[in-house]
């Protein structure tokens, strides 16, 4: 005789759920300022068009982010907010105040690929829970993480461009140098 067993009930910790997605707000906050910095770049305008595409894009993450924090039960922590708004300030000051003009902009965009890489991950363990936990059974997690995907590969296109501005100087034809190349 058999007997058929029901799988196990599993419950969400709202509590770490509510703090992760907070977390990924923050993360999207920065992400939107960085864009916002990147748009009044009028030297770096390769950067700029991107961020002008781009911050519609994130934006509208950001808000399906911030329903899913209400849903629950979870609301924006204004202290935190805060704080990682002043974290956004001066790592700002950080990208555009580099020795190299052009390692500035570098760092940011590749900080905002990195961004993105975290807001896929999210995704995909948002859409885990959903069919793990039924939880947020009407979102579209899988046309989410395809935004993800689509925005690092333009932001990761790029920053792979950026490279030989940030780090290869010219140097004269005609001239030699013996010394090495990882010295100044």
């Amino acid at each position: 005789m058999t007997t058929t067993q029901a799988a196990p009930t599993r419950s969400v910790n709202q509590r770490a759920l509510r703090s992760y997605l907070l977390d990924h707000l923050t993360g999207g906050d920065t992400a939107i300022r960085v864009l916002q910095d990147f748009v009044q770049l009028p030297a770096h305008r390769p950067v700029s068009e991107l961020a002008a595409q781009l911050l519609p894009e994130i934006e509208a993450d950001r808000e399906v982010l911030r329903q899913l924090l209400r849903d629950a039960g979870g609301s924006t922590n204004p202290l935190r907010r805060m704080l990682a708004w002043l974290g956004g300030k001066l790592s700002g000051l950080k990208f555009w105040r580099r020795v190299s003009k052009q390692l500035g902009p570098f760092e940011g965009i590749e900080v905002l690929s990195l961004g993105i890489l975290g807001k896929r991950a999210l995704w995909r363990t948002l859409r885990k829970l959903q069919s793990d936990a039924a939880l947020y059974p009407g979102n579209d997690f899988q046309s989410l993480i395809a935004r993800a995907e689509g925005q690092y590969e333009r932001v990761e296109q790029e920053r792979v461009q950026m490279i030989d501005q940030a780090f290869l100087k010219s140097v004269p034809l005609g001239t030699t140098s013996s010394a090495s190349p990882l010295r100044n």
